[in-house]
């Protein structure tokens, strides 16, 4: 019979869902489709009711359902995948026990968890169980252990170890601890995130009491902010305050986590909880989750983003972990900028570059297929190297109609196709957008002060379409380069914008697709109807609990802006967010309604945002001061800080009142597409995170 103490956690057991007619009737408003349920025969499924509490959205999307619900993504199988995809089984000297390291070696204890992860690179365990390591295996992986007394640190790992009895688990600990040559155990455990219950005062004495005398290490798994739970967070304090550190791993994945604020919000919450934030993991090459991968190069350019921002103790170690014996390789962005005999260029984490004094050693020639050889010098000059995407020529072909479908409409409605440098003196200075450096100047992230220049030179309707460029932007919605639209009404308020972005979607789908309607993550979606607006402060008040405009807090914002806010926007009709706060007007002007308030709106389509609008800002000497805040939140940040652009100050005397907008075309490519990235839109894609200077 069960203790009281474990009663908790045990029923927690029972009632998991166990399947997709179960996980049905917890989310009425689930829709399931045959592929699912294909796909919850290869792999089953299970749930406990603590994770499941943690689901906001009755959706495939959202990012907790999305670790446990089968996916018709699993049906698929890449040649490169395998239900072995770190070739475990050639290195088992002996039954349970896997040996990839000189000093370390991990215990399989059992193949139970409570909650199976769809991204698991064991998951072929729970479509055919096995039972807890029995005493016979526990005893010969102590002799191996024994045998073999360079093997100093010991992994138990299954399966959650922390699923079997308090007894079992003492059993394990005791074998393997008392081990003289073992001087530490970590237990691996998912327990914290999906069933925190388990951590009752008798488990955690037990870890604590450190069996055999080795030290115990626990190694949790959380992958997003929300699975920090009060109990989890409880579970954590419980085992550290009783000795046994706490480090945790994260698996990056697509559509969970796959962006910087949701990971530096779980680092930051982690580190403040006493967690160490130890790896991030590029997802496994295992059968049947290619779809919830990242390109290497979006995991690298999030980890240049959160060096900027995060402390050292915060910043996991970026890992890919390949088949065999080669051992996790870890991954960095490059910092080293280029090299020539006495000096070495670097890069600094928040983009700063400065020239590093070496001893004068001859070096090495840079092998040809890397940073090539200037013509000019010979020197090293480092480049991105862009590969083809692969997408599609469909994908091409519709992206091509969408463009001149955009470009027509502009035409007609008496706007004048203009070209502006792409190499420019002094960017904007605005937080966490980098644009990469160029021969003494930057490729623009935008050519918006140069277009108003046209506007205040006397200019009326204006657009631009074109490559833009900013460092460590890389993931499904991201890329370093990209191709912007920016349209300009002289004269023209911030609402007009609407009603030109509706028009030239609805012509673009038409152009692209056939229909005004487009089918994007799941919905169908209406480009010609109408755009339902939604207040900022109102979108706050409803999914984030505050609002911004009685109480501004810039961090908090952002945060909850991609967290609780972006996530919970319909995702079944086109929608704007009007009425930013005041402090986040950046180059728009305020209400004269209500000065609180900014002309400014963000355009939403299938909860993904597409573009972006200002009534703009017209009185210099305004702009110069937000200028001017901006370089100083910039310096303070450790970002480097640009020029002002004098001649844009000096012409914006003579601009009248005057709109402007922007949109991303890779992202318009996407909704017409119902494409899952920007990859799949675009010929060519970075092959690493490096820019060019």
């Amino acid at each position: 019979m069960a203790s009281n103490e474990d009663s908790a956690w045990l029923s927690q057991l029972r009632a998991a869902v166990r399947s997709l007619d179960a996980l049905s009737r917890v989310f009425p408003g689930l829709e399931i489709t045959p592929e699912m349920r294909e796909a919850e025969k290869r792999f089953p499924m299970a749930a406990t009711p603590h994770y499941l509490s943690l689901v906001r959205e009755a959706s495939p999307d959202d990012p907790i359902l999305r670790q446990c619900l089968p996916a018709p993504g699993e049906l698929a199988e890449a040649p490169w995948t395998s239900l072995d995809p770190l070739g475990e089984s050639p290195c088992s000297p002996v039954p349970r026990l896997v040996r990839r390291y000189p000093d370390r070696a991990v215990v399989l204890v059992c193949s139970s968890c409570a909650t199976l992860c769809r991204h698991c690179f064991r998951k072929a365990l729970s479509g055919a169980p096995v039972p807890a390591i029995s005493d016979a295996e526990l005893s010969a992986v102590a002799e191996w252990l024994r045998a073999n007394p360079e093997v100093e640190d010991v992994l138990l790992s299954g399966g959650d170890p922390l699923t079997l009895p308090d007894e079992r688990v003492a059993a394990v600990l005791e074998a393997v601890g008392n081990v003289p040559s073992v001087k530490v155990v970590r237990v691996a455990t998912r327990l914290p995130a999906t069933l925190p219950q388990r951590f009752t005062p008798s488990l955690v004495r037990l870890l604590a009491s450190r069996p055999g005398g080795a030290a115990v290490f626990a190694s949790s798994h959380f992958n997003h902010p929300r699975e920090l739970s009060p109990e989890a967070l409880d579970a954590c304090a419980r085992l550290v305050d009783a000795g046994v550190p706490v480090q945790n791993q994260t698996v990056l994945l697509r559509g969970v986590n796959d962006d910087p604020a949701t990971l530096e919000a779980l680092f930051r919450a982690l580190y403040r909880n006493r967690v160490r934030p130890y790896y991030l993991f590029q997802t496994d090459l295992v059968r049947g989750i290619e779809h919830l991968r990242t390109p290497l190069a979006a995991g690298l350019g999030i980890m240049r983003t959160l060096r900027a921002r995060l402390s050292g103790p915060a910043i996991p170690n970026f890992c890919v972990d390949p088949p065999g014996l080669a051992g996790k390789i870890e991954l960095a962005p490059d910092s080293v900028v280029s090299r020539r005999p006495g000096a070495t260029l670097l890069r600094s984490s928040s983009g700063a570059v400065f020239e590093y004094p070496d001893p004068a050693v001859p070096e090495a020639p840079p092998p040809p297929d890397s940073p090539r050889a200037s013509p000019r010098s010979g020197e090293a000059v480092p480049f991105v190297p862009f590969v083809p995407s692969v997408p599609s020529a469909p994908s091409l072909a519709l992206r091509a109609r969408a463009v001149r479908a955009v470009r027509a409409w502009l035409d007609g409605a008496g706007f004048v196709e203009v070209e502006t440098p792409v190499r420019v003196r002094a960017p904007a200075n605005e937080p966490h957008i980098r644009p990469p450096a160029s021969g003494g100047a930057w490729l623009r992230a935008s050519p918006e002060l140069h277009m108003k220049r046209l506007l205040a030179a006397g200019m009326e309707r204006i657009y631009q379409i074109g490559p833009c460029f900013r460092e460590g932007e890389l993931g499904d919605r991201h890329s370093p380069e990209f191709t912007m639209l920016e349209w300009y009404r002289r004269g023209g308020t911030w609402l007009d914008l609407m009603d030109d972005v509706r028009a030239f979607c609805a012509a673009a789908a038409r152009a692209a697709a056939g229909s005004e309607t487009v089918r994007f993550r799941g919905a169908d979606i209406n480009l010609g109807g109408e755009w339902e607006r939604i207040p900022v402060r109102e979108a706050y008040r409803r999914w984030a609990g505050w609002d911004p405009v009685e109480t501004w807090d810039a961090e908090r914002f952002d945060l909850d802006m991609a967290l609780k806010v972006e996530p919970a926007l319909p995702r079944d009709r086109p929608l704007f967010l009007v009425g930013y706060p005041a402090q986040a007007a950046s180059l728009a002007r305020l209400s004269p309604d209500d000065p609180r308030l900014a002309e400014r709106w963000e355009a939403y389509v299938g909860g993904m945002e597409l573009a972006n609008a200002f009534g703009e800002l017209v009185d210099p000497a305004e702009q110069r001061a937000r200028f001017e805040e901006a370089a100083r939140e910039k310096a303070a940040l450790g970002e480097p800080v640009f020029p002002l652009d004098e001649p844009f100050l000096a012409a914006l005397g003579s601009l009248p009142p005057s709109a402007g907008a922007a949109l991303g075309v890779d992202r318009l490519a996407m909704v017409l597409a119902d494409a899952p990235s920007i990859a799949a839109v675009r010929a060519f894609v970075p092959e690493t995170a490096k820019e060019a200077p």
